[in-house]
């Protein structure tokens, strides 16, 4: 996992993942039919699966990837978007991947100097 490599990283990996989980919740729903049979279907495995450790104080005040895939099922159906995204947080993942790739290169840069 590059998160573990490079930390600023982890952000842009945190949005990717539950982008992907939302898309096949989405295709989950379309498929069956139902959002709620899919979201009780999320919940059951989110409870089966137990909670993930969040790291630090953090982790106490985080509300976590299932209930808000549970939340975004038995809310509306989100309207059908083409790219690019609207809401911006793609692009602020992005800034902040291309932000600490440059700390880390300048970084490597400062060290081969010496």
């Amino acid at each position: 996992m590059t998160a573990s490599a490079n930390p600023f990283l982890r952000p842009l990996w945190t949005a990717v993942a539950f982008s992907a989980e939302r898309w096949a919740d989405e295709e989950a729903a379309r498929e069956v039919g139902s959002r709620r049979v899919v979201a009780t279907a999320v919940g059951k495995a989110g409870l089966i699966s137990g909670p993930s450790p969040a790291p630090g104080i953090a982790g106490f005040a985080a509300v976590g990837p299932v209930p808000r895939r549970i939340a975004a099922l038995l809310g509306p159906v989100p309207p059908a978007r083409l790219w690019p995204p609207a809401d911006g947080s793609l692009y602020a993942a992005a800034l902040i991947a291309a932000a600490g790739t440059a700390a880390s290169a300048l970084s490597s840069l400062r060290r081969c100097r010496r």
